[in-house]
């Protein structure tokens, strides 16, 4: 089932009043009701790309998960 057209969102993040930058990331796939936020750990080294690749990695996986269930070859 698509969800497509279904819902309205907005994403939004703020760096706060503590940090000069924002390593937070987000992302979604509204298509399957999939929403991601990971805080970026704002202080340690490369913070945005930590967050940034667990952001990617879970659109990736679960968007081939759907796809894979949604031919039938999904193992049991």
């Amino acid at each position: 089932m698509s969800l497509k057209g279904k819902l309205v969102h907005v994403e939004v993040t703020d760096v706060g009043k503590v940090r000069d930058h924002n390593e937070d990331a987000i992302g979604s796939q509204p298509d399957i009701g999939l929403w991601v936020l990971a805080d970026g750990m704002g202080g340690y080294n490369a913070g945005e790309v930590a967050s940034g690749i667990a952001v990617k990695t879970i659109i990736d996986l679960v968007t081939q998960a759907c796809k894979r269930e949604k031919r039938g070859d999904v193992e049991s």
